[in-house]
């Protein structure tokens, strides 16, 4: 993730390197989510945490092995809040396309604008909404304790 440093010691096990890890990567990725979602989000910040929650969730698929299948379920509700994040940054980027290329003063162009307006607000109001519910009361410190205790589990099953 970028703003974070992993930092894997070859000398110990994978297993041992993804608890250390992937808790640092998790503290890292609540926080940045309550940051965007503590106010009023620019696109712009929507969009760099849209990045931060797809290289959260690549990371942890790497490790898909080593844990069990608990961790497929924590990897669709990132995949749920990256959607929606997609879903808004596909609205301001077919807000610049448009007004790239017509005229802002045109009744057709502002209507499209509206319409765009209107979905980028409904996206990131339900955006919102599912953030609060992800990061609802301990949910931060069951994913740390997953992440902390199952790491290597599932292959010794």
């Amino acid at each position: 993730m970028k703003g974070l440093k992993f930092k894997f010691d070859e000398t110990k096990a994978v297993a041992r390197n993804a608890r250390l890890q992937l808790t640092k990567a998790s503290q890292f990725y609540f926080k940045a989510g309550r940051e965007t979602f503590g106010g009023e989000a620019t696109p712009g910040e929507l969009h760099a945490f849209r990045l931060q929650t797809k290289r959260f969730r690549y990371t942890l698929e790497l490790f898909r092995p080593v844990y069990g299948p608990t961790l497929e379920r924590m990897l669709e509700s990132l995949r749920g809040i990256q959607q929606l994040l997609g879903e808004v940054n596909d609205c301001q980027a077919a807000r610049k396309l448009v007004l790239a290329s017509g005229d802002r003063r045109s009744l057709q162009v502002r209507r499209v604008l509206n319409m765009l307006d209107q979905r980028q607000a409904e996206k990131t109001a339900g955006l919102g909404r599912l953030w609060l519910e992800f990061d609802r009361a301990g949910a931060a410190d069951r994913w740390l304790s997953y992440l902390a205790v199952y790491a290597g589990r599932a292959r010794r099953q």
